[in-house]
């Protein structure tokens, strides 16, 4: 490729990278689209983590063919690096410049041990190198591009010297695309995780545990699976917070050591109606999958559940799913008011309510998948009791865990100046 096919083709690279917002889609993409307009033969990225360059991925067609795209994957396990000029990544991450290495084997003025040693280890010649900052707008740099072996046919060449600027203008983008990425994923890992304290919330007031939340998400995800549902992050938080309501129950029917009157399972049984008003106009389509999954979680196949008596199909599939994951590992669990049931007896409720509580291929699928559904019991323990939890941590211990860095101090010498 020469300097006017490289310049016309960053255009449409950089609509692509602005489109991506999946972080591991982009930086193969990143690495894809770099190796494209410069032909190198192999590459990789790192992510800048304070005083260490964190490896993130990287591509190599010469040992793809040879050994298999999997395997290749299986050589670049992910490690960190400190940040030293002796290093290339690390001078550049330094530095912020840009550096173009004909042939590192010759090369004396950095260290490239690591990559010799690679070599022989995998039977590769690292050569010629381009590494790239990739700096904001700002002028951060947020992570290094490094590409290795610029080919022309089957020969190395060194990397085209002219391709510097245009290239230098690709990683700005990608440098962009990136934190952009980043950003999203952190918004979207914050949101998931305010979502999960929220449902453990509900469910620490009750007699339930984290582990019951985890377990019947992963639960509702495998039936998912055989039912062809799209979004399993989806479903699997919109089931995990079906009982959000409870937090508007109270505590003296909550926990309740005994059984419930009349009057109380009426009051009880308004977790569903509060869950339902508690994710009412939500914007986002998996809090409105988890409104639906809060108020119809406790509805029966046979419509003699609450707090609408649906019947059937009439009762949306994500609160079916929901309702048999809830109880078959309520059932399969240790609680303070019973030991958990053995695995015959779980099986022997389940077929005695296929059609009447719970939607009869719900059942089916769960027994056919019957090791699956045990072994997410045992990855997904019981936590601890919570009046053990509590007597065992101290203030102390809690406060250690948050990092300083995070507090603002007031300067009250600026203040008034």
């Amino acid at each position: 490729m020469d300097i006017s096919d490289l310049s016309a083709k960053l255009i449409s690279v950089g609509i692509a990278l602005s489109s991506v917002i999946d972080l591991n889609e982009l930086l193969e993409l990143i690495l894809s689209k770099a190796r494209e307009l410069t032909n190198a033969d192999a590459g990789t990225i790192y992510s800048v983590d304070g005083n260490h360059l964190v490896f993130l991925t990287s591509q190599n067609d010469t040992l793809e063919k040879r050994l298999g795209k999997e395997k290749v994957k299986d050589l670049f396990e992910q490690f960190s690096l400190s940040m030293d000029k002796r290093s290339v990544a690390g001078y550049v991450a330094l530095t912020g410049k840009t550096l173009i290495i004909d042939d590192l084997y010759k090369n004396e003025e950095y260290d490239f041990c690591s990559y010799r040693e690679w070599d022989r280890a995998n039977g590769y010649y690292s050569k010629s190198m381009l590494v790239l900052p990739l700096k904001t707008p700002r002028n951060e740099v947020v992570g290094v591009l490094q590409l290795i072996n610029a080919k022309q046919g089957e020969q190395i060449i060194p990397f085209k010297k002219e391709f510097l600027e245009p290239m230098r203008y690709f990683a700005a983008q990608a440098a962009v695309a990136l934190v952009n990425a980043k950003l999203y994923q952190e918004i979207e890992e914050a949101h998931l995780d305010t979502l999960f304290r929220l449902g453990v919330a509900a469910e620490y007031r009750d007699k339930e545990t984290a582990s019951h939340i985890r377990r019947v998400g992963k639960m509702a995800v495998l039936l998912g699976k055989e039912l062809g549902w799209m979004d399993e992050t989806e479903l699997y938080w919109a089931v995990a917070m079906h009982d959000v309501g409870k937090l508007g129950i109270p505590d003296v029917i909550l926990q309740k050591p005994g059984p419930l009157t009349s009057e109380e399972r009426k009051i009880m049984e308004k977790h569903t109606l509060i869950g339902g008003y508690i994710l009412r106009n939500a914007k986002s389509s998996l809090l409105k999958q988890a409104q639906v999954v809060a108020l119809t979680h406790h509805e029966r196949y046979d419509g003699r559940g609450y707090p609408r008596g649906l019947k059937g199909e009439d009762i949306p599939l994500i609160g079916r799913i929901a309702a048999i994951v809830d109880v078959f590992d309520a059932l399969s669990s240790k609680r303070v008011y019973k030991p958990p049931f053995s695995e015959r007896e779980v099986e022997r409720i389940l077929l005695e309510e296929k059609g009447h509580h719970f939607d009869p291929l719900l059942v089916d699928i769960l027994l056919d998948k019957w090791n699956s559904f045990w072994e997410i019991k045992k990855i997904e323990r019981e936590e601890p009791e919570k009046e053990l939890f509590l007597k065992d941590v101290s203030w102390e211990e809690i406060w250690q865990e948050i990092e300083v860095k995070n507090f603002y101090f007031l300067d009250r010498s600026k203040i008034g100046n």
